[in-house]
């Protein structure tokens, strides 16, 4: 009957730890509570199923904000059954790591510490792989409010942090549970680590600045993937009237993720929009929008792109995206489960890039690039940075969510980009979301949501790189999968050992 009445708890803790209330100090709780179910468990299959069905209402909430899209009435049922379908294919993850822990573990707190960190961690690196990678609400978002206890996210990259944290907090819950004292001086050994680095990483002087001139037209059209001959005159009509007066100084015009309905090839009113508008301010332009694939043919099949224009070349540097979102812009699994074909919410097919992620402005300035939802994955915006990329601009347009959680959190994950990166993050949004963030993680300019609005800002420009920009997540991948392998050696060596009293 205590374990019943632990359940509040480790739902109250659960919730509080991650956005929109980010109480770090909330999950060490919640992480010994799910470790300590996960033991408790009979067997392997029991632990899975307690902790599949116990997470199920904290990821309902979490997603809870897609059902929001306003697509077609007979689109309704497919989002709704997408929605769940990830609420589910979350909950797998969670069963999975208690199902392990509970055949892995062994007698001594101590060791099973560092084998819930293991598991935790490559439970969260797991997640970015993969055609259903959806990294939402990972361990280290539970600072957002906090931020100076990620400060060692330069040296060891996210899921370095999430193996120390997991390791901290495990211990500490396991030494107060069972008055084990080595796990208690390994929480302080832990704490005093990260608490040692609040002070934080600091990405030195800038070596250069960036005049911005960033554009954010808020403007939606009535339904999610169409718009008309008329509301596209609207939304030309609106750009006019925002770069009616560009002062002087700026040296990069930024517009959002698509920035304009259509292809850019076909986009003829457009293309002289903007041949108007270098002519009259010949100033290199990034810009979202649609392209086709560099083969000629007519095809249905788009990419999401990033464009450079320069005043006298159309096309001077492109991205494509790289990584779509499940459902609404790839459909995962297609080959594999026919049946999953429901749940395709693709107003148009898009088509992977396979574009370096980065666009070279000038000689001196290249510019690490992510559309929208790519901003969630840390080794992305990491090799988007390799390389001489001064900075990092995150296109996107996350308006169809309205002010629920999504949008919010989108733009907030963003920081820790930067923070990894030792590199400011422009992020220019097209109904909102738009924002200037330094190295640091710090918000310092922001839009409102719902403004037509066109603002220059002064961007730091950095050389330097990270260890974490460097190196990746292979160390830490590394120490994960050796500490796996010895608890799975462990387990086999334990399982062949003939009892004592065998004759």
């Amino acid at each position: 009957m205590y374990m019943l009445g632990l359940l509040p708890v480790f739902w109250i803790s659960q919730f509080l730890s991650f956005p929109p209330w980010s109480l770090f100090w909330m999950s060490p709780l919640y992480l010994s509570l799910f470790f300590f179910f996960a033991e408790q468990a009979p067997s392997p299959r029991l632990a899975f199923d307690r902790l599949f069905l116990m997470v199920l209402p904290f990821w309902a909430y979490q997603v809870r904000w897609i059902a929001a899209l306003p697509v077609f009435p007979e689109q309704q049922a497919p989002l709704v059954s997408a929605v769940l379908f990830l609420v589910l294919w979350e909950g797998l993850f969670s069963g999975g790591v208690a199902a392990l822990y509970n055949r892995l573990h062994t007698d001594s707190p101590l060791k099973n510490a560092f084998l819930a960190a293991a598991l935790w961690t490559g439970m969260e690196w797991l997640r970015t792989t993969g055609d259903l990678r959806f990294l939402w609400a990972p361990l280290w978002s539970t600072t957002l409010n906090h931020l100076k206890l990620a400060a060692l996210l330069p040296m060891i990259g996210p899921f370095g942090w999430t193996f120390l944290w997991t390791l901290g907090s495990v211990a500490l819950g396991f030494g107060i549970w069972k008055s084990h004292r080595p796990s208690l001086v390994l929480a302080l050994l832990v704490g005093l680590i990260i608490g040692g680095s609040i002070r934080g990483s600091d990405p030195g002087v800038p070596d250069g600045t960036l005049r911005a001139l960033v554009v954010q037209p808020a403007y939606l059209p009535a339904r999610f993937g169409s718009m008309d001959p008329s509301e596209r005159d609207s939304l030309l009509n609106r750009y006019r009237k925002l770069l009616r007066d560009i002062p002087d100084g700026v040296d990069l015009m930024l517009f959002p993720e698509t920035s304009f309905p259509g292809l850019y090839s076909r986009e003829l009113e457009v293309q002289r929009f903007l041949d108007s508008l270098q002519a009259a301010h010949p100033i290199p332009l990034l810009l979202g929008m649609s392209t086709t694939p560099d083969t000629g043919e007519e095809l249905r099949i788009v990419h999401n792109s990033v464009i450079l224009r320069h005043p006298d070349t159309p096309i001077a540097g492109i991205y494509h995206k790289r990584i779509l979102v499940p459902f609404g812009e790839m459909f995962p699994l297609e080959d594999r489960i026919p049946a999953l074909s429901i749940l395709d919410l693709r107003h148009q097919p898009l088509l992977p890039g396979h574009t370096p992620p980065r666009i070279r402005i000038a000689d001196t300035l290249t510019a690490g690039v992510a559309i929208c939802y790519e901003v969630l994955f840390p080794d992305a915006i990491r090799r988007a940075v390799l390389h001489g990329s001064r900075l990092i601009v995150n296109f996107s347009n996350d308006a169809w969510f309205g002010e629920g959680l999504g949008p919010r959190e989108l733009l907030d994950l963003s920081r820790f980009r930067a923070l990894e990166t030792g590199k400011a993050l422009l992020r220019v949004g097209r109904e909102g979301g738009t924002a200037l963030i330094l190295p640091d993680g710090r918000i310092v300019a922001s839009l409102p949501r719902d403004r037509p609005a066109a603002t220059v800002w002064t961007v730091p420009l950095y050389h330097t790189e990270t260890p974490y920009t460097r190196h990746g997540d292979g160390p830490v991948l590394g120490i994960v999968g050796m500490i796996l392998l010895s608890f799975w050696l462990l387990m086999r060596k334990n399982v062949e050992r003939p009892p004592s009293d065998a004759v």
